[in-house]
């Protein structure tokens, strides 16, 4: 009887490692929870492995520097060559399919996993010297072991804690100090304690109203007066008309002057002064419109990864993307619980804005 081959899907592992050569996008989009273990060819797993290396490193990812940490490691020749390396980055055109790509790599490593661990569990079973408690719980640890592969632990002992925990009642109880980073408004710096790691905001307000306004004030005092690093996500606007704003709010010239030209020598004098101070600041803007989730999600990873990150704004929530085809209701629920989860995974505020119906 020929035995059965075991589930994999050598494609999608060669085409997600070339996507990895044309992008670093594609590794931030996997490393997270896929391992080199999952890959079915050995060497398309210590390639991975390899890619991970320079990834955590923070080096640069190419055939001409995957090759050298290979060489050097004397695992080039086990690879196929720069030969092998060229053709998987030939492979693919694109990397944007590196996600899905990853996943079909780990759901073929979790059912071979599953079939060892049945093989392992029938062993027991019919080993009749083992009483059936210790089957049961050695079969359900085999079956516990194969889902929770590539899962990191997060547990963390309380005792850890306290300290942190004691540092930050120590700053909430000096009225000078929030615990997150200011809004720029003392009001509602009482209520919320500023922007919290990890919290998801959201703003909203029926349109015309303000809202955006409000949301780049607050981005340009984190900037400026906290000193961090922001990025905003700007569905509706352009980058252009972002940019004239802020000018205007930081300068006190009125934004139509801005917009038309029609300024005095006096103030644009006052606009370059403004220019210079915001060259100084960490401030990041996107304008591609009807991003999906996922997109910010990798664009915020890398921001972090790079130049490091304090604070997400995004305008707005309904114009943002998910998976959810049934209902743009179930769209938008997928979009806020994926910004709430984007918030803990770089335990970073994110502040949404969100349209509410003028009804």
């Amino acid at each position: 009887m020929t035995e059965k081959v075991p589930p994999q899907n050598i494609e999608a592992e060669q085409s997600l490692i070339g996507s990895m050569l044309i992008d670093k996008d594609a590794v931030i989009a996997v490393s997270g929870w896929l391992m080199p273990e999952h890959f079915y060819e050995e060497r398309n797993g210590i390639i991975y492995a390899n890619i991970l290396e320079l990834f955590n490193e923070a080096l640069p990812i190419d055939l001409i520097t995957l090759s050298d940490l290979l060489k050097k490691k004397q695992q080039l020749t086990k690879i196929g060559g720069r030969t092998y390396l060229a053709d998987l980055v030939a492979m693919v055109p694109t990397s944007a399919h590196a996600e899905e790509y990853g996943g079909i790599v780990k759901e073929s490593a979790t059912r071979r996993g599953l079939i060892g661990a049945s093989r392992d569990i029938t062993e027991l079973a019919f080993n009749e010297s083992i009483k059936i408690d210790k089957v049961m719980d050695e079969s359900e640890k085999r079956i516990f072991d194969v889902a929770q592969s590539g899962i990191k632990s997060n547990f963390v002992h309380i005792k850890d804690l306290l300290k942190e925990a004691f540092e930050r009642a120590e700053r909430a109880d000096n009225d000078e100090a929030y615990l997150g980073i200011s809004t720029g408004f003392k009001d509602l710096d009482e209520l919320l304690g500023g922007f919290q790691k990890s919290d998801l905001v959201i703003l909203a307000a029926r349109p015309s109203v303000g809202k955006t306004s409000l949301a780049l004030d607050m981005m340009r005092h984190a900037a400026m007066v906290e000193k961090k690093t922001v990025v905003f996500f700007s569905l509706e606007m352009s980058q252009t008309q972002i940019m004239d704003r802020l000018m205007g709010m930081q300068s006190g010239i009125p934004f139509w002057e801005i917009r038309t030209g029609r300024l005095t020598d006096k103030k644009l004098m006052k606009l370059a002064d403004t220019m210079g101070e915001f060259g100084d600041t960490n401030i990041y803007i996107d304008d591609q419109a009807g991003q999906h989730i996922n997109s910010i999600r990798t664009k915020a990873r890398r921001l972090k990864l790079e130049h490091g990150l304090d604070i997400i704004f995004v305008d707005y929530l309904q114009l943002m993307h998910g998976n959810s085809k049934e209902s743009r209701t179930l769209e938008v629920a997928e979009v806020s619980q994926g910004l709430k989860n984007l918030a803990k995974e770089l335990n970073v505020p994110v502040l949404a804005l969100s349209q509410l119906s003028r009804a």
